[in-house]
């Protein structure tokens, strides 16, 4: 393995660590949530649904750019890359993420706006 390629991977292994704190704290909230019934722990069930999201993004930021030699940069980026990743590169990569995760990701890609709004305006 080339070297900036041992960089891209570290890298994509620390988001990977970041993400699986987040959901580690995602599940705890949310079953925190189910036995109390306290609202102030879906506020931190969508912050770390949207840290996740963001991780993802990351991390596909990096293989666009590491890999893929380019990344979007129009104001629409953000569903330009989930489209770039749910496509294969002839000769230089397989599709990062399946049809079926595409159209799972797309609706929270969407939603991270919302919840910062959300939680400004609690």
């Amino acid at each position: 393995m080339t070297q900036s390629l041992q960089r891209l991977a570290d890298r994509i292994q620390d988001e990977l660590s970041k993400i699986e704190l987040c959901l580690q704290r995602l599940l705890k909230a949310w079953q925190s949530f189910q036995t109390s019934k306290n609202e102030l722990f879906l506020d931190s069930v969508a912050l770390n649904i949207q840290a996740v999201y963001n991780g993802l993004e990351n991390i596909f930021v990096l293989i666009a750019k590491g890999i893929d030699g380019s990344c979007s940069s129009d104001s629409n980026w953000h569903q330009g890359l989930l489209k770039q990743m749910a496509a294969e590169i002839p000769g230089r990569r397989p599709a990062v993420i399946s049809d079926h995760s595409f159209h799972a990701l797309s609706p929270l890609r969407g939603a991270r706006h919302v919840v910062v709004i959300y939680i400004h305006l609690k």
